[in-house]
Formats: structure tokens, sequence, C-alpha cells
């Protein structure tokens, strides 16, 4: 079947698994978690087959050594190094036979999600699920989702279901994902079901693998007597015909960016001092006399192509009350303040508010998504405000330039090239 791919996308793909050998083409693909328990049902090999030009994954059930009913699952990923990508337009041929408490899917996921990195898709990786068939959903129904932060406290995420009457109709359906670097656009055989910019969602920018599965997430719906043994007709199962990847057509570059000047203001009676040299930078939204802005200037120079997306990371030294106080990134069309002279009496108009961003704790990225004012070739100052009612656990000290720790300065991720 000809994949329909979308604009700005190249038409030959970088990887094309057909599932057309008599087994499962190890150089490829491994087994993810054999022999684990994930959820309700172990991991097990012998539930993926290769046949007839698709992989058949399964969930079946049969007595484990110990003589008791287990339910298994399989899973297969190219996450051993076989293959990883940026970027692209990833799409699967698959059909599913329905039964009562089954969960498959097909995922594009990062091999640090559950790193220790917050708030920084650039370094840790989104988990993207093209195609997902949920344990609570009705047989026509399918979920994508994007999940980033890893586990909790801190996971962050966003879902969409759809339904499509002929999902269960026994014929093989297309799910794809285009990943860009300013979006994630999902398609049910071809058609655009939900779309996602760097503002609703995190979006990746490292390379990414392949996981196609099936899951019992929870012992709701699964049938007493289970699914049968392997191969028998009450078997569930996800059929895949083929896994394609197409590259993004467009070269980016990403670019790190310093801050060119940056200070803190306060009103009251600092509002005519100025904080030039501050390891630190303030904000707080409080009642007068307490009041806080931060200030930032970036040089674009350098930039040459349009800005695809800019993203601007600080990290907290200090939080007043975590994973609750909100920041404000604004945009500042004046150029011409300095860090040597900006007060809060002269601070610069801001023009326009960009994004917001939660402040989880001390030492953990907080990112603001300010693509939408960043242009190539020129300056660009943003105002960093607080947003969360006034009181004395409302204030948030993030590292300036000025900062000792290296790793803690603020910085400018930039993504250019041309549009498609």
């Amino acid at each position: 079947m000809a994949a329909q791919v979308p604009s700005g996308f190249n038409t030959t793909p970088i990887f094309d698994e057909e599932f057309n050998e008599n087994s499962l083409n190890t150089t490829i693909w491994t087994h993810r978690g054999e022999g684990t328990v994930k959820h309700e049902c172990y991991i097990d090999s012998s539930a993926v087959a290769i046949a007839n030009g698709y992989a058949r994954i399964r969930i079946y059930t049969a007595n484990s050594s110990q003589g008791v009913p287990t339910n298994y699952c399989g899973a297969i990923t190219t996450q051993s190094g076989t293959f990883f990508n940026t970027y692209g337009y990833w799409e699967a041929n698959v059909r599913f036979l329905y039964r009562p408490g089954m969960q498959c899917g097909f995922w594009v996921n990062s091999p640090s999600i559950n790193s220790p990195i917050i708030n920084n898709p650039q370094q840790s990786g989104v988990e993207m699920d093209v195609f997902e068939h949920i344990q609570s959903a009705g047989r026509t129904s399918y979920d994508h989702a994007v999940w980033w932060n890893g586990g909790a406290p801190y996971s962050k995420g966003t879902a969409h279901q759809g339904t499509q009457s002929n999902l269960d109709d026994g014929n093989f359906h297309t799910f794809g994902l285009a990943w860009t670097p300013g979006n994630l656009t999902f398609y049910v055989d071809g058609v655009q079901t939900w779309n996602l910019s760097a503002s609703d969602a995190a979006i990746s920018n490292i390379p990414e693998y392949i996981i196609l599965d099936t899951e019992l997430t929870s012992a709701s719906g699964v049938p007493s007597a289970g699914y049968g043994p392997l191969g028998a007709s009450s078997n569930a199962y996800m059929d895949v015909d083929y896994v394609r990847v197409y590259p993004y057509s467009t070269k980016t570059t990403s670019t790190t960016l310093s801050p060119i000047a940056d200070a803190y203001v306060q009103d009251g009676v600092a509002a005519t001092t100025n904080f030039f040299g501050s390891p630190t930078l303030f904000v707080k939204k409080d009642a007068t006399g307490y009041k806080q802005n931060s200030y930032l200037k970036f040089d674009l120079s350098q930039i040459t192509a349009p800005v695809l997306q800019a993203t601007l990371y600080l990290t907290p030294t200090a939080v007043g009350e975590k994973n609750k106080i909100i920041a404000i990134a604004n945009y500042v069309p004046d150029n011409s303040w300095t860090a040597n002279g900006i007060t809060w009496n002269n601070q610069p108009a801001i023009s326009a508010q960009l994004s917001t961003s939660i402040n989880y704790d001390a030492g953990i990225l907080t990112n603001f998504d300010v693509t939408a004012m960043a242009t190539a070739g020129r300056q660009f100052s943003v105002q960093i405000a607080g947003d969360t009612p006034s009181g004395s656990r409302t204030s948030v000290a993030y590292a300036s330039q000025e900062n000792s720790t290296n790793n803690y300065r603020p910085r400018l991720v930039i993504i250019s090239g041309k549009k498609p």
C-alpha cells in the first residue's frame, strides 16, 4: 500500500519494515521487556509471530510454571539502537481484533523519557502515541497521545480520542504522525485527526525509536477465562502490515544562545535601583513594594534561516511553593534597555504574552515557548513576570547569566530552517 505522505516530507522512506520474512528480523527488532511483568500481563516473545506479510502481536492465556493461568502480551522495538530518528512522518498500517480488556499501540518513544531531566524535551524527549486502542475504549475508538517529563509528580500529557466506524472491519488502517520542530500532526487513513503546536505540547528534538505492543493495563474488562492458549481464535491481537518513516525534508539547525543582557527590577523603595551583576533573576507578583520582574535580551544575528521554534530555558534556584507558581513570558519590542541601566521605573513596555510555565522546584528547568516573536537576524527581548496571586511564598529565583553554576544559566534554543 502506498502511503499518503504529507507535504514537507521526502517520499522515499528511511525506514521501511514490510514484515515479509518468515520470522522477526532481529537486526531491526528486539523484544521489549521479555519476561517482565507490565501491568496485568507478562511480556513473551512467543506472542509475536511473522507470517503472511505482517506481524501479529497477540494476547493469550496459559498456565505459568506454577500452574497458574497467566496472561501474556507481546512488544517489539527498535530501542536497541537499530533505528532512531528525529522528526519525520511515521506511519503504520494496522488492524486489530477487538477483545474486551485489550490494549494495543504504535508508539514513538525516547530512550531518556524517564530521565531526571524535567521540562526539557530537547534532552529527555517525548512519548508520542501514534495509535492506541485503550482498554476502556469502544471497539471503534482510537487514541493519540503525547507524554513528557517522565513519571509522577512532574508528568505532563495531552490526548485525543476519536472514533471511526470501520475501525474493526477486519481491514488494515493507517495511523501516521507528522513530527516537525514546531508541530505534531496525527492522521488516520490519510485524514488529519489532531494537531499540536509547541504551545500545546512539548515537542522532542532528539532521536526516538519505535514500539509496537499489546497490553493489559488493568484487570478491568479482562475475560475471567482469559484469552485462550497461544494461537486460539479467542486471542486478542494487533496485526501490523508495515511501519515506515519518511524523513523531514527541511534541513534544520539547532543553536543555543546565551543572553547578552539580563537583570531584574523591583518596585517600591527599590524602584530606582539597578541590580546589575546579580547572580539571580527574581520574579514575583505581589503587593506594591514587593513586585519583581526579570528581563533577558538575546542576539539572533547569527540565525540566518527562519525561526521554526524558540524555547527559553531558565533554572530556578529557589521556588516559593513547589509545583504551583506560574510565570509568564512577555514580548518586549524595545531592545534599547541595558543590564546596568534598567530599573522598575524605566523598564521597557511589553506588547504580547508569549507563554506561561509552572515552576516545579529548584534545579528543575522551566521552559517558555517564545517562537511567536523570535526573529532571525535581530535582537530579541523578553520579560518574565509572575502570575500567581500575591503572598509570601509566590516568588521564584532563576539563575542569571552571572550565576556561578554554568549549567544553570539562561539559554535560548533556536531551531531554524526553511519551511516546507
